[in-house]
């Protein structure tokens, strides 16, 4: 049973990571709204766990509390893999912003360089 709650948390994290990172404007010509946006997360959230307590039903398990256990495990990795994809675009903005300081800062030595040298001569 434990296993079937960590596969669901896995199928979770995993559609919830393609909702964050798909690319929205190039289907829709813009971000995906808000509210469409919640939906998908909850839907994220509610499908591998209505599959799961599908296949519990066929065969389900002998203490109730596991299905509390298998909410909470849905949610909590939910959550946090939002959380995650949320914490690394930060670190990719910051790293890109990066990238982009040191091409300014390259070509500002460059045309640095340049003047001084038209500076030369000219006298």
């Amino acid at each position: 049973m434990i296993s079937h709650i960590i596969l669901t948390c896995l199928v979770t994290v995993l559609l919830l990571l393609v909702e964050h990172w798909f690319p929205w404007p190039l289907l829709l010509g813009q971000a995906l709204p808000r509210l469409p946006s919640y939906i998908a997360g909850v839907l994220a959230l509610a499908l591998p766990l209505s599959a799961l307590y599908g296949l519990w039903l066929n065969n389900p398990p002998d203490l109730a509390w596991f299905y509390l256990l298998s909410l909470w495990a849905v949610i909590v990795a939910g959550g946090l893999s939002v959380i995650l994809a949320y914490a690394l675009d930060k670190i990719m903005a910051r790293v890109r912003l990066s990238y982009e300081l040191q091409e300014l800062f390259k070509l500002a030595e460059e045309q640095r360089d340049e003047t001084s040298s038209r500076r030369r001569i000219d006298r």
